[in-house]
């Protein structure tokens, strides 16, 4: 978030000798490259993750990071081309693989990065019907199944409905949009940490209301909601770069 991506590479070099088996640790080493604009070094991770041993994370997961991380530096081509190789590389998986929840988040994002709207469209929905907002503390029979804490069935279930919002807007959908981000308002449950408020910040900013975006991204980060160097690559906050309250938002304070 200081743009000091030479000591994040240094500081990610370490983490990756402590812990070798943990792929999530190569997303700060992606994100770090693909600022300095060391492009072929991040395909090497990429490629070198494919033979990896990995307890924590996924290559899949990493292309959609790196994908997104190459559309925010200006990338666009090269992140198309790696969302797509990250969807087959996922729609390939064994079966026992591609029922995690890991997985399934991990499709979305490369279908997003992809921008493959429809083939988006049709998997948040069905997830969305799967997880639906207003089913309560009864779940869903595949929650029950997993034994998943309300909150965290919630947590998901809002994460679909917010994502439908914004794939409404970016189709041109201005009243579905809105009625989601409405419904959105309208949730109130504990523990959900600003996620409602995220959803709402998203559908704003793509329906070119960047203000409102802003004032619901603070709302959210103020409930509890993650503030890291990944608001910066989100898709759906792209309108807002550019934006001086979203740009002093991002400055690390203190």
């Amino acid at each position: 978030m200081l743009a000091d991506y030479e000591r994040e590479l240094d500081v990610t070099d370490e983490a990756i000798r402590a812990l070798p088996d943990i792929l999530t640790v190569r997303s700060a080493q992606v994100r770090a490259l693909v600022a300095l604009g060391r492009l072929d070094e991040v395909n090497r991770v990429v490629d070198e993750s494919l033979a990896e041993r990995s307890r924590v994370g996924t290559p899949g997961g990493l292309m959609v990071q790196a994908a997104m991380e190459l559309r925010a530096h200006g990338h666009r081509e090269e992140a198309l081309r790696l969302a797509a190789r990250a969807a087959d590389w996922l729609r390939g998986r064994p079966p026992s693989e591609q029922a995690r929840e890991g997985h399934r988040s991990a499709l979305e994002g490369a279908l997003k990065a992809g921008e493959v709207w429809d083939d988006a469209r049709a998997v948040y929905e069905a997830h969305a019907e799967a997880h639906p907002v207003g089913e309560g503390a009864r779940g869903s029979a595949e929650a029950q199944g997993a034994g998943e804490p309300e909150s965290q069935r919630l947590s998901r279930a809002i994460d679909y409905l917010g994502a439908l919002g914004t794939l409404a807007a970016r189709r041109g959908d201005r009243v579905e949009a809105l009625r989601i981000s409405d419904a959105l308002a309208r949730i109130e449950a504990p523990f959900l940490f600003g996620r409602p408020a995220f959803g709402r910040a998203c559908i704003a900013a793509l329906l070119g209301e960047r203000q409102r975006a802003v004032d619901h991204l603070r709302e959210s980060i103020a409930q509890g909601n993650s503030y890291d160097a990944s608001l910066h690559c989100d898709m759906d906050l792209e309108s807002l770069r550019d934006y001086p309250p979203f740009v002093e938002l991002l400055r690390p304070k203190g």
